[in-house]
């Protein structure tokens, strides 16, 4: 310590920033020495590690001795594995088509079902009965309906792979005690085939065709009217 003072006293006192900037390279030269010293002296150890370690002697390769002789038995797979391999690829290329087309049905049905949802809301919107009465009064509604399910489940059955729009026509009269309901499905969509067809499905549960695009009735609208108009009088 005193033989920095002295060095100060000779060269930081005449000098300061000069002697500052002398000391932070001397401090660099000697720590940047060390530094290199200990990664040379680490670079060694490793060396000298890595030396010791014994030498794999790598995959033993067979012999002439073990190789197959002819009179080994050869493993083939089995013949139903050989053929389900065969097939796989063209059975997850027909799942792929199935899956396609259900798909493409779906959303071929779903957009059937929206221009005739369309149609069905314009009816309803007509007669403006969408809300329940108050209590013991005389409820009557009007409104489209894509799901109900047991009247769907029965149009389903009906008419199979059909894309579906109810107006659904409900006469009520709700009390404290009870709320005995009836309801009748006025259908109208497409079959399977394509056919644009009206049906119905009454409160007692009975299923007729009233009118299909073949025939010689085409206003289904007007169709749809004149089915609702006696229903909501029930």
């Amino acid at each position: 310590m005193d033989l920095l003072k002295t060095l100060y006293e000779v060269l930081g006192s005449s000098y300061p920033r000069l002697s500052i900037v002398v000391a932070a390279a001397l401090g660099a030269a000697i720590f940047g020495g060390a530094w290199w010293l200990i990664g040379k002296q680490y670079q060694k150890e490793q060396h000298e590690a890595a030396a010791a370690l014994p030498v794999s002697a790598g995959p033993k390769q067979p012999s002439a001795s073990s190789s197959i002789s002819p009179s080994s038995p050869v493993v083939s797979p089995p013949a139903s594995q050989t053929a389900l391999d065969a097939v796989s690829p063209l059975a997850a290329a027909d799942k792929a088509g199935e899956h396609y087309r259900q798909t493409s049905v779906t959303i071929k049905k779903e957009e059937i079902r929206q221009s005739y949802r369309a149609l069905c809301d314009r009816i309803a919107d007509r007669f403006g009965l969408k809300s329940w009465a108050p209590l013991n009064h005389l409820t009557k509604m009007i409104d489209t309906n894509l799901g109900d399910m047991d009247a769907f489940t029965r149009a389903e059955k009906e008419l199979p792979g059909s894309a579906l729009v109810a107006l659904r026509v409900l006469v009520a009269f709700e009390t404290t005690k009870e709320r005995p309901m009836y309801m009748s499905y006025a259908f109208i969509g497409r079959t399977a085939d394509g056919e644009e067809i009206v049906a119905l499905l009454n409160e007692a549960r009975e299923w007729s065709v009233l009118s299909k695009s073949s025939e010689s009735r085409a206003n289904h609208e007007e169709l749809l009217i004149d089915i609702v108009l006696p229903l909501r009088h029930q």
